[in-house]
């Protein structure tokens, strides 16, 4: 069993630990930093990439809608060149009865 005097420390023994102590505080605040700077540096990184692709979809949603509305404008005509067709057609089957 440990006597009790050995496990006390010495005036000398508690200012070598707290030495210690605070050069271990200053190495793990160090890389926390370090860490900490390199987690901005990739998310800045991953955040301009999003904008990037953001801004891409964007303009291919913009040049779908644009074909679509071409399309959809091209179909009406069509569809109104059609009923109007048969529109006259039936007006003159009914009116020379």
């Amino acid at each position: 069993m440990h006597k009790k005097k050995d496990l006390l420390l010495t005036k000398d023994d508690k200012i070598e630990f707290a030495s210690k102590i605070e050069e271990d505080k200053g190495d793990l605040i160090t890389r926390i930093e370090g860490v900490k700077t390199e987690l901005i540096t990739r998310i800045e990184g991953v955040k301009a990439e999003l904008i990037t692709r953001i801004e891409t979809g964007n303009t291919r949603v913009e040049t779908v809608k644009a074909e679509m509305i071409k399309w959809m404008f091209i179909f009406w005509i069509g569809t109104v060149g059609v009923l109007s067709g048969i529109m006259i057609t039936l007006f003159n089957i009914y009116s020379k009865h």
